[in-house]
């Protein structure tokens, strides 16, 4: 039985949970944003069309994709391609369906949308990395506010969702030999044990992130599919309406 068929049940919760919930902070964003994008495009390409409903889940700040919209406008051409391919890819994860109805300036996905947004805190600066053409202008001492904020917000967070998944991972923008990188484990992860906080390297060993061409081959199956759907859609539609004598 694949995914689709599987109809989440909101009302039912798994005995032995065996889902992820991946937590992408500013860092990637800023720091690492090319491996943001890959781990979006995989998430959206492999994960959601590979494992049950609702086992899997990404989180990140507070309005999201209103944040990737306006970095992909402020940066240059050059810098800016990598935020619209992160909103796109956001975009296509997030139906509408997906997003509470009311205000759309609070744009926060329902429990069962594919991800979820930290709330608006006082200490998260929801302003960081706008207003600049390249992330090396960025204030780096802000983002690792905020990183610091999401991680507290996400520890919390598991706690309470520790019958829905079974690990829970942080991805930061720093390299493996990263003072930077250590320095976040070294108070955080041994403060929290049931969070795992890795770089983009580590998280795609621990899953088997493919490389691009294998993630844009997946994409190119994906959009033969829906093609070769829709002809059959407007094929029996014109049937339909032949038969009807329209």
């Amino acid at each position: 039985m694949t995914p689709s068929q599987l109809a989440p049940d909101p009302h039912l919760n798994r005995l032995f949970p065996h889902g992820v919930a991946v937590l992408l902070i500013d860092g990637l964003f800023l720091h690492r944003p090319h491996e943001a994008a890959k781990i979006l495009t995989w998430f959206r390409l492999i994960i959601l069309n590979s494992k049950a409903p609702r086992t899997w889940k990404l989180c990140s700040r507070p309005r999201l994709i209103d944040w990737l919209l306006t970095l992909q406008t402020d940066r240059t051409m050059k810098d800016g391609k990598v935020y619209v391919q992160c909103y796109g890819e956001v975009s296509r994860m997030l139906k509408d369906e997906d997003m509470e109805q009311g205000d759309p300036e609070e744009e926060q996905p329902t429990p069962e949308a594919p991800m979820c947004f930290m709330g608006e805190v006082s200490a998260f600066d929801e302003s960081v990395g706008k207003g600049v053409a390249t992330n090396v202008e960025v204030n780096k001492e802000t983002i690792a506010q905020n990183d610091k904020v999401l991680l507290e917000w996400f520890a919390g967070y598991a706690m309470t969702k520790l019958e829905h998944f079974r690990r829970f991972d942080i991805v930061t923008g720093a390299l493996s030999d990263d003072e930077r990188h250590q320095e976040i484990k070294d108070n955080y992860q041994n403060k929290w044990s049931h969070i795992k906080i890795v770089t983009a390297k580590d998280f795609y060993r621990k899953n088997s992130v493919p490389d691009w061409d294998v993630l844009n081959k997946e994409e190119e199956k994906r959009v033969k599919s829906m093609k070769k759907m829709w002809a059959e859609e407007d094929a029996a539609e014109a049937m339909t309406r032949t038969q009807q004598g329209l």
